[in-house]
């Protein structure tokens, strides 16, 4: 198993940022869990009253719904970056591949995400490409990883776009959260 957080390279501009399952993949197996055993405790019920026979499918139907939550955050995520580009994986598959002749522009800072009933400022990392759909957006509130890990990995790749003459924005909050 690969170590958390960053990976920096023997390479100078190459690193690699791996993110494991995290929170959220936990708060699925429990709604899933829930909303299951309720399904389950209302199939019961059904069985000697079936004016209830509405309530499993429907808890049936909400726990089916989670299981895409858990397949969607049961890979690691993992950034690459080096000469070629900057690259998103999600397990084994790559998800985005951005090289640097397509890159148009890199946004990094900070930035306010609900994480509960609470707002608290995480850093990201966005780099965007020519195509409309070429994208990375990244930030490590959802996955077990240090908060300065995603920081020193979008240094890095401001580094490298500068370098290239990519144009880069600096976005910093620092206030207006709610409590």
């Amino acid at each position: 198993m690969e170590p958390r957080g960053l990976r920096i390279e023997s390479e100078p501009g190459n690193a690699v940022l791996v993110a494991p399952r995290g929170y959220a993949f936990s708060a699925m197996i429990l709604f899933v869990a829930v909303f299951g055993f309720f399904g389950v405790v209302f199939l019961v019920g059904a069985a000697s009253d079936p004016s209830v026979a509405w309530a499993p499918i429907v808890f049936g139907v909400i726990a089916t719904l989670g299981v895409a939550g858990v397949l969607y955050y049961r890979d690691e995520r993992r950034l690459e970056l080096d000469s070629k580009g900057v690259r998103f994986f999600r397990g084994e598959k790559i998800r985005s591949n951005i090289p640097w002749g397509a890159v148009t522009r890199v946004r990094y800072g900070t930035r306010v995400t609900v994480m509960g009933r609470r707002s608290v400022i995480v850093h990201f990392l966005e780099v965007r490409g020519s195509r409309f759909r070429d994208r990375i957006d990244f930030d490590g509130s959802s996955y077990r990883i240090p908060e300065s890990a995603v920081a020193v990995f979008s240094e890095k790749v401001v580094q490298e776009a500068q370098v290239r003459g990519i144009p880069v924005q600096h976005k910093q909050i620092k206030r207006g959260l709610r409590k």
